[in-house]
């Protein structure tokens, strides 16, 4: 059977999953909010400036995203997008569910442990950024993708070069969404190959290779071409640019990707924990190999290998940014590994009918870790932060009348979350020049301003360069409660 879903069976078991991330993530739908490039998304579709968006989109080889991007005119106001964030949550599900059937039928695991390893993948920072942010809303369907183009190549019943096919067809579809979430593929096959008793042939793993292969040079072509025959442009972005420098790459491979990644659920990324993590996972794969000595080597080389092609994406490209919706696959793998070494220890210390208990403890944690950072670093200060600036140009008199609107953004300083990490976890959506525009036309908008159409010319920039005359919205003063300033003091 090549797609893994029964309907009916598997209806429930999705319901179930689906209500668990609904209650995890239930800030996300309850909460009026928007972050970041959700303002500028909606801001440029409402005026008809949807090119804007799409030729950045192809241009970093995601066009098939790009397509889906056009949810975004349907949106009027940033209530709307609660719905584009059930869809993300909704994806979230659906890659768990699948998770959790394969888990199950390359191991001995019981069906409790499988379901409990499932919903652990969603609850990592990568799932916690994609429900909380919704441009990132159709990342967990390319994990899903790619999750069934696995499966298609090893668990299908058609010939094999139609098999080969499929699973080119599914991958090359969740590349070309979002490429991290691809990379999914790589904790299928690490799920079947290292799980399992026996170990994979030689066949078996050139044929992955070569549909993962194919599909990243379809996305690359796709990158270099599709911008120059759609727009007639192209631009080179760090994310698409081959890596030159491999050394300094894989020490910040090492150093900070792995170091966040082995966080698990906390997007802290404390290195202790790191540390706890690493040895835990290490010493228990050396209790299950020790038992398994006849293969220990190849499957070393392979729990290791899987690692850095879990973030292919991000090791080939010049861009050094480890935000954590790059990390899904490789946390996820983690989640996998950390699964088998808690197998491991319970068997080793005859406890391993306890691990049912284990693993629902540990889910209860990381639910409890993933629900909290998700209201305390996404949805509440983003609320406090739509409240703060519109108190501030409501104090504003002279934006009434005003021709040319000046924005000065905020300070990622200036966060009203615990912490900030990366362009996620805890950031202001006013301190980017490219959605500081769209926050103000969402709250002048709802309030049907007069003068919401003059931020199509809105400049943004530092507080010293604006031009005489020019009526100045500084929202770094806003996140700091403090009112404009006197038109008479501003130049």
């Amino acid at each position: 059977m090549i797609l893994p879903i029964r309907i009916g069976k598997s209806a429930i078991t999705y319901l179930a999953f689906f209500t668990f991330f609904i209650i995890i993530y239930s800030s996300t739908i309850t909460t009026t909010y928007a972050f970041l490039d959700d303002y500028s998304f909606v801001f440029l579709s409402n005026q008809n400036e949807v090119s804007q968006l799409t030729s950045g989109i192809v241009s970093g080889g995601r066009p098939i995203y790009a397509l889906f991007s056009f949810i975004f005119t349907l949106v009027s106001q940033i209530g709307d997008l609660r719905w584009i964030r059930l869809l993300s949550i909704s994806g979230i599900a659906a890659l768990c569910m699948l998770f959790t059937k394969h888990l199950k039928e390359n191991t001995k695991l019981p069906r409790s442990v499988c379901i409990s390893a499932g919903m652990l993948i969603g609850l990592m920072p990568a799932f916690q950024v994609y429900a909380s942010w919704a441009v990132t809303a159709f990342d967990p369907w390319a994990a899903f993708l790619a999750g069934l183009s696995f499966r298609a190549l090893n668990y299908g019943s058609a010939s094999k070069w139609k098999a080969a096919a499929l699973s080119l067809a599914f991958l090359v579809c969740a590349i070309t969404i979002y490429q991290p979430s691809a990379m999914m593929y790589f904790v299928f096959a690490a799920t079947a190959w290292i799980t399992t008793e026996k170990l994979p042939s030689l066949k078996e793993i050139v044929r992955a290779a070569i549909v993962m292969g194919t599909a990243l040079c379809a996305d690359y072509a796709a990158a270099k071409l599709l911008p120059i025959f759609i727009f007639h442009d192209y631009e080179v972005y760090g994310r698409t640019a081959l890596v030159t420098n491999f050394d300094e790459k894989a020490r910040w491979f090492l150093k900070t990707v792995m170091q966040n990644a082995l966080n698990l659920p906390s997007a802290l990324g404390n290195k202790t924990v790191a540390i706890f993590s690493a040895l835990f996972i290490v010493t228990g794969f050396i209790v299950l190999m020790w038992r398994e000595r006849s293969t220990w080597t190849a499957r070393a080389i392979l729990v290791i290998l899987f690692l850095p092609l879990a973030y292919t994406p991000n090791l080939i490209v010049q861009e050094n940014w480890p935000s954590y919706r790059t990390q899904v696959a490789l946390a996820s793998l983690l989640v996998l590994y950390f699964v088998m070494a808690m197998g491991a220890w319970l068997c080793l210390c005859r406890l391993d009918r306890l691990m049912p208990a284990f693993m629902f403890a540990t889910v209860f944690g990381c639910a409890w870790i993933a629900r909290h950072d998700v209201k305390t670093e996404f949805t509440i200060p983003q609320v406090k932060e739509l409240h703060l600036v519109s108190s501030y140009l409501r104090k504003e008199g002279n934006l009434k009348n005003a021709r040319d609107i000046y924005i000065v953004p905020a300070r990622w300083q200036d966060s009203l979350a615990p912490f900030v990490r990366y362009d996620e976890f805890g950031t202001p959506s006013s301190q980017a020049a490219w959605s500081a525009p769209g926050l103000i036309w969402a709250i002048l908008n709802a309030e049907h301003s007069p003068n919401v159409n003059e931020l199509k010319t809105a400049v943004v920039g530092p507080a010293g360069q604006a031009p005489k005359g020019a009526t100045i919205v500084n929202l770094d003063r806003a996140l700091r409660g403090l009112p404009p300033i006197d038109p008479k003091q501003q130049n």
